[in-house]
């Protein structure tokens, strides 16, 4: 949600970052893009080889738990129908098994990663019947392998279900999968490759995944997960990361529903949303980072009788706890 290097390179850290929300092809992507800022190789001199691998550790080798808020405030175009959405979510990663493997060729490692993530979202839309309260929960488990080349392969494969409050009792499974391969091409590039079923877009789809992490300055990065995400980051200091971008985020509940006749019936909300904004990442200590978003969106909201498109602005606050609590400054995430 970054070819080889011997022991005799310079040992590099990972810049904190963040952790990403489960339940996207970004945030899925985000998690394993962690893995391409594993540090190079131990110096020589006086180092351990158990020193040495515990600095070769991917950043997702702890676990992570991370809390996150949002708001949005939408209208229609022509000046028709206003209304608000909310959520809170809490979410959480850890390593359940990893073997890091380090050598004349460099390091190796591979492992399991399990997360879950739960979610409260609200609206005011009209047409819901009842509370318009619904809960995501979700779970996933991946296998990564990281080559000695540094190049990461990633296979993820989770459920989720989201419904109104009310029909929690009978829930509906729903599948999402992530794909992923990296090449680096050079020492600050590193090419993006795979596919993904994911509910990006409010509903069921499979997706092409093709991207580049670019570090063209020390300071600044450009990161692309196409169709998902572009985004530009830049560190303004150890602890600060600014960054612009854009990216494309969704919902899917299922829910009761009352259409203009008053007749009652289940039915799918998708919501599909296309967002420009700015972000700002804090590293307020060890394993603890806060983050803030704002930016405007046009979003499409199919109610299961109608579509409708509207325009409007967001904002989000999150905080993440935990060793390696994120990724590098300008990692794709979720929004």
């Amino acid at each position: 949600m970054s070819g080889p290097a011997s022991p005799a390179s310079q040992a590099r850290r990972p810049a904190p970052a963040r952790h990403p929300r489960v339940g996207s092809a970004a945030a899925l992507l985000a998690l394993a893009a962690a893995a391409l800022l594993c540090p190079a190789q131990a110096t020589a001199g006086g180092r351990d080889e158990a020193a040495a691998r515990d600095e070769q550790e991917p950043p997702f080798s702890r676990g992570v738990v991370s809390l996150s808020t949002e708001g949005e405030g939408l209208r229609e175009g022509g000046g028709g129908a206003s209304w608000r959405e909310g959520s809170l979510s809490a979410r959480g990663s850890a390593t359940l098994l990893r073997r890091v493997t380090l050598d004349a060729e460099g390091v190796r490692a591979w492992g399991l990663v399990g997360q879950a993530e739960a979610r409260v979202f609200a609206t005011d839309l009209a047409v819901v019947d009842g509370a318009a309260r619904f809960v995501r929960l979700g779970a996933s488990l991946a296998a990564f392998h990281l080559s000695s080349s540094r190049n990461l392969y990633w296979l993820q494969v989770g459920a989720f279900t989201a419904e109104q409050a009310a029909l929690l009792g009978d829930p509906q499974l729903h599948p999402q999968v992530v794909a992923l391969g990296t090449a680096r091409a050079s020492d600050t590039l590193t090419l993006r490759y795979g596919a993904a079923y994911t509910y990006d877009l409010g509903r069921g789809l499979p997706l092409p995944l093709l991207g580049l992490d670019w570090r063209w300055a020390p300071r600044w990065r450009l990161d692309l997960l196409l169709p998902v995400t572009a985004r530009v980051g830049w560190r303004a200091s150890d602890r600060l990361t600014l960054g612009l971008g854009t990216g494309v985020t969704g919902d899917y509940f299922r829910y009761r529903a009352v259409d203009p006749s008053g007749a009652r019936s289940e039915q799918a909300l998708r919501i599909a949303r296309l967002r420009l904004g700015a972000q700002a990442r804090y590293a307020g200590g060890p394993g603890t980072v806060f983050g803030l978003g704002l930016g405007v969106e046009g979003a499409s909201i199919d109610t299961g009788f109608s579509t409708e498109h509207a325009t409007g602005v967001y904002l989000q606050a999150s905080i993440a706890f935990g060793g390696g609590a994120g990724l590098p400054a300008g990692a794709p995430a979720a929004d």
